[in-house]
C-alpha cells in the first residue's frame, strides 16, 4: 500500500482558483448517498429482501410481477424496485429488522 504525504490545510484551496470556483458553482445542498443494487427473481410471496441477514427487511411488490426478474435499488432512505426501466414499487427504508412492509397501492 502506498502512503501519500499529508498536504497542508491550505493545499486544497490552491487547486480551486477563483476562475475555477465560478465554473464549479455552489456545492449541492444534499450530500451524495451511496446506493446499493441487486437483481432478483420475484417469488410467490411478492416481497424483496434488503439488507444483511441480521438486519434484513422485506418490501412488497405488486403481485402481478411474481416470476419476473426485478432490480432492487436502495440507500439509507428509500427502497425502489424496477422492472426494466419502470419503477414498480417505492418504499421508505425502515429501521426495524425482519419485518414485512406493504405498499398501500398493492396491500
Amino acid at each position: 500500500m502506498t502512503v501519500l504525504p499529508e498536504l497542508p490545510e491550505k493545499a486544497a484551496g490552491v487547486c480551486l482558483k477563483p476562475k475555477n470556483k465560478a465554473v464549479l458553482g455552489r456545492s449541492p445542498i444534499t450530500p451524495f448517498r451511496f446506493r446499493y443494487r441487486k437483481e432478483v427473481k420475484l417469488t410467490g410471496d411478492y416481497h424483496v429482501t434488503v439488507g444483511r441477514l441480521e438486519e434484513r427487511h422485506l418490501y412488497s411488490v405488486p403481485y402481478i410481477y411474481v416470476g419476473q426478474r426485478v432490480t432492487v435499488v436502495w440507500d439509507t432512505e428509500t427502497v425502489e424496485v424496477y422492472l426494466n426501466t419502470q419503477r414498480i414499487a417505492l418504499h421508505k427504508k425502515k429501521l426495524h429488522s425482519r419485518t414485512f412492509y406493504r405498499g398501500r397501492a398493492h396491500a
